[in-house]
């Protein structure tokens, strides 16, 4: 990190105060990331205050409880552990990765981010009239008012099940969710939960969000489309099950920009009017695939064949492209190498309570 104000500007008072500590260590009590500046203001625990450019504190991953080394000959604060940087033509330098972080995400750090994607499967494979009447009627209730639409034929009121009932949190469920977070020495660890007892997933899933929530990480919840459905089919399935709402996922008293996660789609539409699948930014931005392990309309038929394992490793790749799209808007490079146990959740408390200590 680098002291905006160069050694040869600073006044004897300061001068000497810095003398002082050099060679001492101190550690970060507060960082504030002045939205109208390209600074930040950081305050040390031993009262000291500087400030440096936003994109160093991204580029170094320095965070709050980081410890820090003065050195007054080079006008920095290293980190033993992380990059330190010389003020000479500071203003010049530069995020790593081939451009720069698009505005919403400048100060995010990856490390805060927890990538996650769902897997939903409707109620039935097969709608059949006269073995699910209420079913099919209350699906051909819900699908009247669709424009160009005959509710009234029993086959295409067969065949829209098929189709949508998977996005509608009132005609299917959740069968798989996969998340991935970066773990200490930086490696992307995706796992997922998965299964028929959906209420065991959502309570498995609340109690991981609420330690989340409280980490001294500050997790925001990340992915594609996530506002617009992943986050309200969850929070819909938790009150269908009788379920409290994890705080992280209760958007009922929040305005859409209220919402405290990064949503790749979101951030890709801009003011746009049409919004764009996962898949084809994909292809443009130069990425894998996610879609070369399947679709959403496979997703039925797997669960119906118990094809978990299969299930799982399409959820995850998803959480992968995910990834990657928000790494790219970051300006960085794609990575594909992730650690993953499909029978275990990601977050390890142990580990977060040694990152804490």
């Amino acid at each position: 990190m680098v002291f905006r104000t160069k050694q040869q500007h600073m006044s004897k008072w300061n001068k000497e105060i810095l003398e002082n500590l050099k060679g001492n260590e101190s550690t970060i009590v507060d960082i504030y990331r002045n939205p109208k500046s390209s600074y930040a203001n950081i305050t040390m625990s031993n009262g000291h205050k500087a400030q440096v450019y936003k994109k160093q504190l991204i580029k170094a991953r320095v965070d709050i409880g980081d410890t820090v080394i003065y050195d007054l000959e080079k006008a920095v604060m290293s980190h033993p552990e992380k990059e330190s940087f010389n003020t000479n033509n500071f203003k010049n330098i530069k995020m790593k990765g081939e451009g720069k972080a698009i505005g919403a995400l400048r100060g995010i750090r990856l490390e805060q981010l927890a990538f996650f994607d769902i897997e939903t499967s409707r109620e039935h494979l097969k709608l059949v009239k006269s073995k699910h009447e209420q079913e099919f009627n209350l699906f051909q209730t819900k699908i009247r008012n669709w424009p160009d639409i005959d509710s009234e034929d029993t086959n295409t009121v067969k065949r829209l099940y098929e189709e949508k009932a998977n996005f509608f949190p009132e005609f299917s469920k959740l069968v798989c969710i996969s998340m991935g977070i970066l773990d200490k020495e930086q490696n992307l660890k995706v796992v997922s939960l998965f299964g028929e007892d959906e209420k065991s997933i959502l309570e498995d899933l609340a109690t991981k969000l609420e330690a989340m929530h409280k980490s001294t990480r500050k997790y925001m919840l990340a992915g594609y489309s996530i506002n617009s459905f992943d986050i309200p089919y969850l929070m819909q399935r938790y009150i269908y099950n009788g379920l409290p709402v994890p705080e992280m996922l209760d958007t009922s008293d929040k305005k859409p920009w209220e919402i405290d996660s990064v949503d790749a789609a979101q951030l890709i539409k801009g003011t746009f009017r049409y919004h764009t699948p996962m898949d084809l930014v994909c292809h443009r931005m130069g990425l894998k695939s996610p879609k070369e392990l399947g679709n959403g309309q496979d997703v039925p038929k797997l669960v119906d064949g118990g094809e978990w394992s299969r299930l799982a490793e399409y959820c995850e790749g998803d959480v992968v492209a995910s990834y990657n799209v928000v790494r790219k808007l970051m300006g960085l490079e794609a990575s594909y190498d992730f650690n993953s146990n499909l029978n275990e959740f990601f977050f390890d408390e142990k580990e977060e309570e040694e990152d804490e200590g």
